[in-house]
């Protein structure tokens, strides 16, 4: 009769972890949105109660009101509102070191890369 191969209960464990799916990646918060972000066409100063985006071609600022910031699965929605008027901006593809994300495209306009500045 042939012996059971037996791992180590130690062997087991760290085999079973390593066959486990990584671990899922930090959730986005508000914070990983605050600041100041550059990007080609516009700048966005983005605070807890307001996102002021300056357009490069004339200088112009628009002021929205922040009413809320959604965490969603991989990208913060800022729920806005602009001479009363109700809106929303995605925002998404954040780097691991924080100094690049994208406005995400949507039915308004294109997908626009920022960086920290």
């Amino acid at each position: 009769m042939k012996a059971a191969f037996r791992l180590p209960p130690i062997a087991a464990l760290v085999m079973l972890c390593a066959a486990l799916p990584g671990a899922p990646a930090a959730a986005l918060s508000e914070s990983n949105l605050m600041g100041k972000w550059c990007g080609i066409e516009s700048s966005y100063a983005i605070g807890p109660k307001s996102m002021v985006v300056t357009r490069h071609s004339d200088s112009a600022q628009l002021i929205f009101e922040v009413v809320k910031i959604e965490s969603r699965e991989a990208s913060l929605l800022v729920r806005w509102k602009l001479q009363g008027r109700l809106g929303g901006t995605e925002f998404g593809e954040f780097s691991s070191d924080g100094l690049n994300m994208a406005q995400l495209a949507n039915n308004k306009g294109p997908r626009r890369e920022f960086r920290r500045c």
